[in-house]
């Protein structure tokens, strides 16, 4: 019969005791997790704080943007898609890097500029959309 280690080591300090300071394997003990900090996104903005109007689906001008990344990370799709009368807007770029998608989406929606004077871009949390606020 052998008896799971950690579970005895790991009460023994939440109980203030020492007993994980003397693991029979001294190389391995566990380390506590970090939480990632890598890709932060500054001046975010949360899905609550946006206007009502955006939720309602009643205004031309609202676009989602979203990237579709290829096989083997090789091919970069950027997309956009108005809201309200499902306009799609798709192009390829070289990478991911926020800079090239941000130039990207400034091309894009370029010719619709006039059109649609009162605009908001949603875009997803993640790294390609960290220049969030250049868009504007």
């Amino acid at each position: 019969m052998s008896l799971y280690d950690l579970p005895v080591y790991s009460r023994g300090q939440s109980w203030g005791g020492c007993l994980y300071q003397h693991l029979r394997h001294k190389k391995y003990k566990q380390r506590t997790r970090k939480p990632d900090a890598r890709g932060q996104i500054r001046n975010r903005v949360s899905i609550d704080d946006r206007p009502g109007i955006v939720d309602q689906k009643i205004r031309l001008g609202d676009w989602e943007a979203d990237t579709v990344i290829g096989k083997r990370h090789k091919g970069v799709l950027v997309t956009l898609t108005e809201r309200v009368s499902k306009l799609n807007l798709v192009k390829r770029v070289p990478s991911k890097h926020a800079d090239v998608v941000t130039k990207a989406i400034i091309t894009m929606l370029k010719p619709y500029h006039q059109t649609y004077s009162r605009s908001h871009l949603i875009t997803e949390r993640s790294s390609p959309f960290m220049k969030n606020q250049e868009k504007a």
